[in-house]
Order: structure tokens, then C-alpha cells, then sequence
């Protein structure tokens, strides 16, 4: 009764955690931390074979198909404390590597998600953002030079009867506008 409590429990978290990881495209996979033994994987890779005599053969990282995933890792024993980005065979994924340690059990869950997932409502808003800017920049230019041709339609004006002055057209005068003095 033991050991099929114990075998529910790793088929349930190869449940769990594809479930966990399933709604952002993502990979996770837990594995012995000696021998690299499968224990539970999103990916719906086998763990172990039933071999003809009845015995178990463990599968181990090497053996799924996923070959990102065996990269992230390698690259997580070389130097566990760098950046956690992988460039995958597709896509940069964002790897976190945690080890599980408790009562015999020397465990590391991989997980992998893409980066796309972080980025988007990044870009997304990037995107407004700079849409934003540009329409009130064109909106500031199409005011600023409403207003510039209204208040230097005057200046304009003066400068034209004084350029017919000096040209001796001494009866061009300039309008009133306004009345306001």
C-alpha cells in the first residue's frame, strides 16, 4: 500500500506541474540530483520502462527529446548563479532551477517559460506609448503653427508695407485689426 501511494504521488506531480506550466508554454521537469534520473516531467516524456523481466529502467535528462531544457540545465551546473536566460533552438527562454532537499529526496525542478510571456505587455505598452507620443507631437506642430500664423500674420504685414515704403510707394498703409488700445 505504501509503495502505490507513493507511485500515485509521483504520477500526480508529472500531473501538477504540467498543469502548472502548460498555460504559458512552458517546460518543467524534475530530476534526481545524482543521477539525473526522470521523476516527473511536463513534457509527457516517459520517467522509467517497464523492461520484459519487470524491472524499471529509469529514463534520465539525456533522454528527452526537449533539448533545450538538457542545454539550460548544463548550462545551470556550470554556473548556477548566472543570468537564468537560455537562448533556445526557437526562442530565449527564462529558466529557474530550484533543488528540492527533504528526507531523502535530493531533487532539482527545472522550469522553462518563454521570454516572450515577460515581454510582451512590455512591447505592448512600449508600442501606446510611442503611438502616444507621436500623435501629440503632430498634434503640438499642427498648434504650434496655427498659432504662429495667426500671431505673426501682423509682423508679416508690417514688414511688407515697410518693404513698399522703401521701394517709394509712400501710400500703402497698414490696416487696423483690432481696437483694443
Amino acid at each position: 500500500e505504501g509503495i502505490m501511494g507513493a507511485h500515485m504521488l509521483l504520477s500526480d506531480i508529472g500531473t501538477y506541474i504540467n498543469d502548472a506550466v502548460s498555460e504559458y508554454n512552458g517546460m518543467a521537469v524534475i530530476i534526481e540530483k545524482d543521477s539525473n534520473n526522470l521523476i516527473a516531467n511536463s513534457m509527457g516524456e516517459a520517467n522509467f520502462t517497464v523492461l520484459p523481466d519487470g524491472t524499471l529502467k529509469h529514463h534520465v535528462l539525456g533522454d528527452i527529446a526537449n533539448k533545450d531544457i538538457q542545454k539550460a540545465y548544463e548550462q545551470y551546473k556550470k554556473n548556477p548563479t548566472q543570468e537564468k536566460i537560455y537562448t533556445g533552438k526557437s526562442e530565449k527562454l527564462v529558466v529557474d532551477t530550484s533543488e528540492i532537499s527533504m528526507n531523502g529526496l535530493d531533487w532539482i525542478l527545472i522550469t522553462a517559460v518563454p521570454e516572450s510571456l515577460f515581454m510582451t505587455d512590455i512591447i505592448y505598452s512600449m508600442h501606446w506609448a510611442a503611438l502616444l507620443a507621436t500623435l501629440f507631437l503632430l498634434l503640438s506642430i499642427l498648434i504650434y503653427s496655427f498659432l504662429m500664423t495667426k500671431y505673426l500674420k501682423p509682423m508679416r504685414t508690417l514688414l511688407q508695407v515697410t518693404g513698399e515704403f522703401s521701394a517709394g510707394n509712400l501710400s500703402k498703409r497698414v490696416g487696423i485689426i483690432r481696437n483694443d488700445e
